[in-house]
This record gives structure tokens, sequence and C-alpha cells, in this order.
């Protein structure tokens, strides 16, 4: 079990209303030893009606979950408040395996509560994103 509390990633996004892709991605980052990435859909998935931001964290590192190995991971992703600091946050696990490696949030975030300006999300239209790995666990395969 490896505790990463020391470990997180902040993913800022310029000209956010400008948008106009389907899904961003955030690039590759390392928590725990392993590689991970964060996927944005700015006006939601095919699950959210265009009213959430939605949120997938994506385990890179295939490599680790071969074999019947398993990844637990428990976190926290959240969406800074520029100006009050209330953060919108959500904090959950997930397990990673062979044909499970991604973790999705489809209605992480109504999209009224990230446009509202006195809510702070969205400052010089640069919307902050954050995660934050609590622990996590490669677990070999049982017999």
């Amino acid at each position: 079990m490896l505790n990463t509390k020391d470990e997180g990633f902040t993913w800022k996004i310029d000209k956010f209303s400008l948008l106009d892709e389907e899904v961003i991605e955030s690039g590759t980052f390392t928590a725990g030893g392993l590689e991970w990435s964060l996927s944005l859909y700015p006006k939601g998935d095919s699950s959210s009606d265009g009213e959430s931001l939605s949120l997938l964290l994506n385990l890179i590192d295939a490599e680790c979950v071969r074999g019947g190995r398993k990844i637990c991971a428990q976190f926290m992703i959240l969406v800074k408040d520029q100006l009050n600091n209330k953060h919108y946050s959500l904090a959950d696990a997930a397990w990673f395996f062979s044909i499970f490696d991604c973790w999705c949030c489809s209605n992480f975030m109504p999209l009224r509560d990230l446009q509202c300006p006195s809510r702070g999300f969205l400052v010089n239209d640069t919307l902050i994103i954050e995660f934050k790995p609590d622990v996590i666990s490669n677990i070999k395969k049982f017999a």
C-alpha cells in the first residue's frame, strides 16, 4: 500500500469558454508510482445531457494490472474556487484492472455552478482542476 498524500496534480485550463473539443486531456502525471491522466468533457459526456462537467481518471500504466493484478485508488478531485476558497470536490475510491482502466463521473459538476461568476470557478476564463491521491494500492492476484 502506498500512501501518497504528498503527491498531487494541478491542471490549469486557460480560455475555457473557447474550448470546442468534445474532450480534452491533461497529459500524463505520476501518483503512487503510476502514470495517470485526466480527461475533461467541458460540455459533459453523452450521459450528462449537456448539464454537467464530466471527468475521467485514466490509468496509463496498463502493465501494472496484467496477470490479475488490481489497483485501488482513493482520491479527491476538485475544481478550485479562485475567489472564495470554497472548492467543488468529490472524494472517491475506484478499482482499476485489465478491462477497467478508468474512473468516470459524468455529472461531476453542474455547468450552471461552474459558469456562475460569483462562485469563482472560472476567473479570467481559467479553470483549475486538482487531483489529490490519498492511497494507491497495488493488489496481486489471489488464488
